[in-house]
């Protein structure tokens, strides 16, 4: 129960002798002189009708009157008994005062602990166990001389009245000034010597506002979503509500963080204010005190089922201070921060991957022994009529590779534990649910699409929660995201896969089908912990078995013929030459390469008409026809043949050689011919 005091109260009447003291509150420096407070509240009150312009802070007071033993309890006092004062009035604290009354023989045996609502604690009564005087009846104020269990050896307390002493506590209350008020307040009183016990009769805790005005408002938040247990596919909404405190003295605006988690895709939002669902800003209205505003997020549900997708929301921004919370400082604890969650109605079950087509056939790859040695983290691994695959692994500043003595010892390593095939162990210490190891595999050429398992993305109660994110490259470009299938101990939401149950050795139930099936030539693989993991996650290992398929490059190679008269013998300046006995004309041979993969060993002839005569030494390689710049001799022999391209002449055929051509690329010769 609160209690808003007024500047005469007879509750003051005992306490008479405040001395002067600089570093006193405002709020206190008008009752300073030896005379009762209701004479220094006259004499305020008469100093302002005389035109001065004291001001007073506001007061409060929150009593507990539940009574209770005070058991004996030996030091370190583990069991102390606790009373409550839950302040729901907002503002700052300016000074505070504790009164406590109750029955005890040898009232030095007593320690004292007030705690502030943020945790804050002072030991306001050391109890210093050779204070022989039974209970006690005091009022606590930092600004009293005697320190409280001076009084001397024998000196008893009544127990009837209400705080019949007043000292200064052992530690200064000052340490919760500037605080805010609201919320749960605790006194502990502890026995901390055997042999006597008493009784806890009352106590109030007396609050006084800091001077002035609060200038403040004081925003929550609240979020709530409408179905618990939707299926997937089903639209859900999320109901945001923003309120300014009544107890606000200012109108503010707010922006309201709310980032759809994975597994609820954004379909719409109405309300107060605007909502970006890319950033996941909501800009509020003006907001008066004691006024609310709302925001209704629709979103459809893409997890699979069994998912347990929590969405968070916390207040951003602030135009004005607020009392109680700091926006946009992730602090769960505080009234501007609220979550909302929903399970995704249905059994799980392992899903079922996509066909890899490839318009060329496959290209299986499986482990073999000495593929990879124990702790590498980088190697290159020769795939049949692929040619080498980079593998990179990577780990963030602070983790380090684990060694697991039922997989074989030290990682990175092959090992045929836990799936009874051979498989590259990734295992991995990290120190904070936010890390992420990175796997890149590097495939060298552009492949028309790829299909492996991941094994072991699962999930430990308050040890670890696997993830892992899989994206694709071509050519230095992001490729289409893969497609995920999930396990029974995972989910999958697009290109990421969560774990949430156990998955024991050798069980499938961990495992991911990842699947591309667009031409790629990089995949990245980042793996880490989700949302469900601790703070400290333990070790944790995801493992690649030798069952890749990669879908066998394709190469996509056209040629195309071209000519032109470049002198007839006749014709001058600036008329065009014609194809007439005697005419030389220069032909190109273009090779180009449209296709997603480079295309090898590619030769291209021309037979040389009848009615035209290779002039030698004419041959001339490069990108483009324009750019046909480079020398190549008739013959099919010497370094010119590979320069990068090769060209020569025998017997009325012109032959072109390229041992390389990648993809998207091309190559061009010129020759000269005479007409017959």
């Amino acid at each position: 129960m609160s209690v808003h005091s007024r500047p005469f109260n007879p509750s003051w009447l005992p306490r008479l002798n405040h001395r002067w003291a600089s570093t006193m509150p405002m709020s206190k420096r008008f009752c300073t002189w030896s005379l009762p407070r209701w004479i220094a509240a006259f004499a305020a009150v008469l100093f302002t009708a005389l035109g001065a312009s004291p001001a007073f802070a506001q007061s409060f007071s929150y009593t507990n009157t539940v009574n209770a033993t005070l058991s004996e309890n030996a030091t370190p006092c583990t069991n102390p008994l606790q009373r409550t004062y839950n302040v729901t009035d907002v503002f700052t604290v300016g000074d505070v005062d504790i009164g406590m009354r109750g029955s005890h023989t040898y009232r030095g045996d007593l320690v004292m602990t007030l705690e502030h609502p943020d945790g804050t604690r002072v030991q306001v009564v050391n109890g210093g166990g050779s204070i022989f005087g039974n209970n006690f009846n005091f009022r606590l104020d930092d600004d009293e001389l005697q320190v409280v269990n001076t009084d001397g050896n024998g000196t008893n307390h009544t127990t009837g009245g209400n705080f019949q002493n007043n000292f200064s506590p052992n530690n200064p209350l000052s340490a919760f000034n500037g605080k805010p008020a609201n919320g749960t307040w605790t006194l502990e009183i502890c026995d901390q010597f055997n042999g006597d016990s008493g009784t806890f009769f009352h106590s109030i805790l007396f609050l006084e506002a800091a001077a002035g005005p609060a200038n403040r408002a004081d925003l929550s938040l609240t979020k709530t979503v409408n179905n618990g247990t939707p299926s997937n596919g089903n639209l859900v909404t999320y109901r945001l509500t923003v309120t300014n405190s009544a107890s606000s003295d200012l109108t503010t605006s707010a922006t309201i963080i709310d980032l759809l988690p994975n597994g609820a895709q954004y379909f719409n939002a109405t309300g107060d204010g605007d909502y970006d669902p890319v950033t996941g800003i909501w800009e509020t209205d003006a907001i008066a005190p004691g006024e609310t505003r709302q925001l209704f997020i629709e979103a459809t549900v893409t997890a699979t089922a069994g998912a347990t997708i929590t969405n968070t929301a916390e207040i951003a921004t602030s135009d004005e201070d607020d009392p109680d919370s700091t926006p946009g400082n992730g602090a769960t604890s505080e009234d501007d921060y609220d979550t909302a969650s929903f399970t995704v109605f249905g059994p799980r079950v392992a899903g079922t991957p996509p066909t890899l087509i490839c318009p060329d056939g496959q290209l299986p790859f499986a482990w073999s022994n000495g593929d990879w040695a124990v702790g590498d983290d980088n190697n290159d691994v020769t795939v049949p009529d692929l040619g080498p695959v980079n593998w990179d692994l990577n780990l963030p500043a602070g983790a380090s590779w684990l060694s697991i003595g039922t997989y074989g010892g030290a990682h990175p390593r092959l090992t045929n534990v836990p799936q009874s095939t051979l498989s590259l162990s990734v295992a991995v210490e990290f120190t904070n649910p936010t890390q992420l190891a990175t796997i890149v595999i590097d495939i060298g050429e552009v492949t028309e699409g790829v299909q492996f398992t991941v094994f072991d993305v699962d999930f430990i109660f308050n040890d670890f929660a696997d993830f892992i994110r899989v994206t694709g490259q071509l050519n230095g470009a992001p490729a289409p995201d893969p497609v995920l299938t999930n396990g029974i101990s995972n989910y999958v939401v697009g290109n990421e896969a969560f774990g949430d149950a156990g998955s024991g050795d050798p069980q499938a139930d961990g495992n991911v089908v990842v699947t591309f099936d667009d031409p790629i030539d990089t995949i990245t693989i980042e793996y880490g912990n989700h949302s469900l993991a601790p703070a400290d996650p333990d070790g944790q290992a995801i493992q690649f078995p030798g069952q890749f398929n990669f879908c066998r490059p394709v190469a996509d190679v056209m040629v195309l013929k071209s000519s032109e008269v470049i002198s007839d013998g006749l014709t001058t300046g600036d008329d065009d030459p014609f194809a007439i006995p005697d005419a030389v004309l220069r032909y190109c041979i273009q090779v180009s390469n449209g296709g997603s993969a480079t295309a090898r060993d590619v030769i291209a002839t021309d037979d040389l008409p009848s009615s035209v005569v290779y002039n030698p030494g004419t041959l001339r390689s490069g990108a483009t026809c324009d750019g046909a710049s480079t020398v190549e001799d008739d013959d099919a022999a010497g370094a010119d043949e590979s320069n990068p391209f090769g060209a020569s002449y025998s017997g009325g055929t012109v032959t072109m050689a390229i041992s390389q051509l990648d993809d998207g690329n091309a190559a061009a010769f010129t020759f000269e011919a005479t007409v017959q």
